[in-house]
């Protein structure tokens, strides 16, 4: 391959029409900003390739936070085991991008019995919710981190009755943040080492992290591309970046 043009184009919709004209031979713009119709097509194309990258979402509740019935790990265990990472991969990226540890879809039974215990433990703290909303946070025009927050706080803070606000304002305080971190390694310790410097945390095993639950861990993000089939070679490493120099055009 001797030349290479980059083209760029207005939005991402403009590329994904682009495509099967052939008048390009791959991008990755991420699907989540698609139209959901269009979205269901690139499940049919066969030149859609999946990387797996070592970006990594979680849900923090920042150290600012004055309510430290959040910061309880019982609490934030029935957090985590009525999450749904799966279904963000699945539905959201598209791309079976996994859960940082292993959860399956949380079952009805699962559901009940956290909801049981959270009261309990309400109930036995005699805490009540604030009269105003709780603040969930997201990056201002980030669509992607706008839906997993919206799924993440759907799926566990909608089990406890907890009034939440999704939004990407920070006039008030944040309670909940959902965050993204990119290792750039396959090492999983470097993970950790970045979770322990930034929460004060002392974690070395998975075991470990599920039991302290500094954060609500949820998905590690794959990549996706389209590449038309002539179009061999292309590599992705760990950070996510995208390797031109081994594409072969056949």
């Amino acid at each position: 391959l001797k030349e290479i043009k980059i083209s760029l184009v207005e939005d991402g919709i403009m590329a994904y029409e682009m495509f099967p004209r052939n008048e390009i031979d791959y991008f990755g713009e991420p699907f989540y900003s698609m139209p959901f119709d269009r979205l269901n097509q690139v499940n049919t194309l066969p030149e859609k390739l999946v990387f797996p990258t070592t970006k990594y979402w979680y849900i923090s509740i920042p150290n600012e936070n004055k309510e430290k019935f959040f910061d309880k790990s019982e609490i934030r265990k029935l957090m985590y085991a009525v999450s749904d990472p799966e279904f963000m991969g699945n539905v959201i990226l598209e791309n079976d991008s996994p859960a940082i540890f292993a959860h399956p879809h949380p079952s009805s039974d699962t559901l009940n019995k956290a909801k049981e215990d959270f009261e309990k433990i309400k109930e036995k703290a005699n805490f009540n919710f604030s009269e105003t909303p709780y603040i969930a946070y997201y990056e201002n025009n980030n669509l992607l981190e706008k839906k997993l927050l919206l799924s993440t706080v759907k799926e566990w803070i909608g089990q406890f009755k907890i009034p939440v606000r999704v939004t990407s304002n920070t006039d008030t305080g944040i309670t909940f943040k959902i965050e993204k971190y990119l290792v750039g390694t396959n090492n999983m310790n470097d993970l950790y080492y970045y979770i322990n410097y930034k929460y004060g945390s002392n974690i070395k095993s998975d075991e470990e992290f599920l039991d302290k639950l500094p954060v609500i861990p949820l998905l590690q993000e794959y990549d996706t591309v389209l590449s038309h089939s002539n179009v061999r070679g292309l590599n992705l490493a760990p950070s996510g970046d995208i390797y031109l120099k081994y594409i072969n055009m056949q």
